[in-house]
């Protein structure tokens, strides 16, 4: 429906297998699905997508890409939101280390 009326999705991590042990990783940008090699490298290059391609991420969950980017990738932008428990998880994050 979405392609239909000439939107896009944006992009997200699909995890499929039939066990844990035995997973694969894909990014699905619009109609493409590409094949990562791991759970880390498909965050990482979800990640870089939204920036590269300058989109907000996702509703359901911009709380833990803003987690993503403060944290392992420690940078701000001017769109971000200023999620009150996301500021708490990240002020006990920086109180551990």
């Amino acid at each position: 429906m979405m392609f239909e009326m000439n939107l896009t999705i944006q992009s997200y991590i699909i995890v499929v297998g039939p066990t844990l042990t035995k997973i694969s990783f894909f990014i699905s940008l619009d109609k493409t699905l590409y094949k990562v090699s791991s759970a880390f490298e498909a965050i990482d290059t979800c990640f870089k997508i939204f920036h590269v391609l300058n989109v907000a991420y996702p509703v359901a969950s911009d709380h833990i890409w803003l987690l993503i980017q403060r944290e392992l990738y420690h940078f701000t932008t001017k769109n971000d939101k200023n999620q009150s428990y996301i500021l708490e998880i990240i002020s006990a994050l920086q109180n551990i280390s």
